[in-house]
């Protein structure tokens, strides 16, 4: 039996299945389900709820896009190798050189009024923005 064939006669069987429900009042259809069991308001109240759901999870879809990409940002961020060195020295000679390549905000900034925590975050702040030089100094 071909495909078509096969789709004509289900479609046969349905349309078989269906007429006596199609010809039933509202209320003969809602009496046919209690006496099968079943709540028609309950059913009611599951296919909204199905529906609500649904559509949530697609107005949601973009959301957790950006949230799976934000979560694979931080993943990179945190795997690189940093070139940040240790010594206040090089750590100041690393700053100036990402400030000749690129001009920046704290440009002005005294490195004498900067403690090595600071000096070593605003460098670390400069690496995950991709402003710092390649190579160690």
């Amino acid at each position: 039996m071909t495909d078509s064939k096969r789709s004509d006669r289900l479609e046969r069987i349905v349309e078989t299945l269906m007429e006596p429900f199609e010809k039933m009042t509202p209320e003969e259809r809602r009496a046919d389900l209690r006496e099968s069991g079943l709540d028609p308001d309950a059913m009611v109240q599951e296919v909204r709820a199905d529906f609500a759901r649904i559509a949530k999870e697609y107005k949601q879809r973009a959301l957790r896009e950006m949230q799976a990409g934000y979560e694979a940002a931080v993943e990179r961020f945190h795997a690189r190798k940093s070139h940040i060195p240790t010594d206040v020295g090089a750590m100041q000679a690393v700053y100036v050189k990402a400030q000749r390549a690129h001009p920046l905000t704290v440009q002005h900034r005294d490195f004498a009024g900067m403690s090595p925590d600071e000096l070593r975050q605003l460098l670390e702040q400069l690496d995950a923005l991709g402003l710092l030089p390649d190579e160690e100094p």
